[in-house]
């Protein structure tokens, strides 16, 4: 018994089936993985049977684009890629909101995405935040160690004051001599009859 090989367009049908049932069953990725060899197949198909058949591929591919977008933007966000967020989230609103007027028995990817969506939303939102942030601890550190500086400075200058007052303090007093070089008047020493001292004091030149 011989098999009737399969036509160009019943491998197509069959790729598209295969996609679809894959999306409905939550395999995202094996979906993704399979584009490729939907692509291909569709290509091999002649005009008239690509324009019968355009529907199907526009839909299949509007999915695969969502689940794309999304992880694009998870992607844009952990590489700090923020400026291009935006237009990816405005994609996949644009795609979901396509899917509930035209597609809604997609459920399962629609729920998926919009619980996706949300979550990078607030990511993005915490990213940017902690974006802002750091400049501002940026400058509250800078002015900190200012405010250190110029305290450390104050004090310096409070030290060098105290001691330049000692200092001067000090040379303004006036300084005793000691005991064994007081000098006595002589005739002091003559009235005490202190000769010898007398004699040593005028040699040393009084």
């Amino acid at each position: 018994m011989f098999f009737k090989k399969p036509t160009p367009l019943r491998k197509f049908y069959d790729l598209i089936n295969d996609s679809n049932e894959l999306i409905g069953k939550g395999k995202f990725d094996k979906a993704l993985v399979l584009y490729p060899k939907v692509k291909r197949q569709y290509n091999k198909l002649s005009s008239n049977k690509k324009e019968n058949v355009q529907n199907l591929m526009d839909d299949l591919e509007r999915q695969l684009i969502l689940l794309m977008k999304l992880k694009e933007s998870y992607t844009l966000i952990q590489n700090k890629m923020f400026n291009r967020v935006p237009d990816t989230f405005s994609r996949i609103s644009y795609i979901l909101d396509y899917l509930k007027k035209n597609m809604p028995n997609k459920k399962r990817l629609i729920e998926y995405s919009e619980t996706k969506l949300s979550f990078y939303k607030d990511l993005y939102k915490k990213e940017i935040m902690n974006k802002v942030k750091k400049p501002e601890n940026k400058i509250k550190k800078i002015k900190e160690r200012l405010i250190k500086a110029r305290e450390k400075s104050k004090i310096k200058k409070e030290v060098k004051k105290k001691i330049k007052k000692k200092v001067k303090t000090e040379i303004s007093k006036p300084k005793k001599m000691p005991k064994h070089e007081i000098v006595r008047n002589p005739s002091e020493l003559l009235e005490e009859n202190r000769f010898e001292e007398v004699r040593k004091i005028l040699k040393k030149g009084f």
